[in-house]
């Protein structure tokens, strides 16, 4: 993910073929992501509290862990957040 200055945060993926794709993320729930023509899947949040926060993505109904995010850790029902 990527933080800006005001403290949003771009979460980002790519799946080109992929129907839909939502991040889940505590606090925030399901996220609606859009696909531009790159077939990178995107969405933006509103300002977030500095914190630390768990997500995990869901591709066409799959719940996959961020490949790009190399500071993730075991979750309890065997994915990773």
């Amino acid at each position: 993910p990527e933080v800006s200055t005001d403290r949003r945060v771009t979460f980002r993926f790519l799946a080109p073929n992929a129907a839909e794709v939502v991040v889940i993320c505590d606090d925030l729930g399901k996220l609606a992501m859009t696909k531009n023509d790159d077939g990178v899947w995107q969405v933006t949040t509103e300002r977030l509290e500095p914190d630390l926060y768990t997500y995990r993505f869901v591709i066409d109904g799959v719940g996959v862990a961020d490949p790009a995010n190399t500071l993730n850790k075991p979750d309890v029902t065997g994915g990773h957040t």
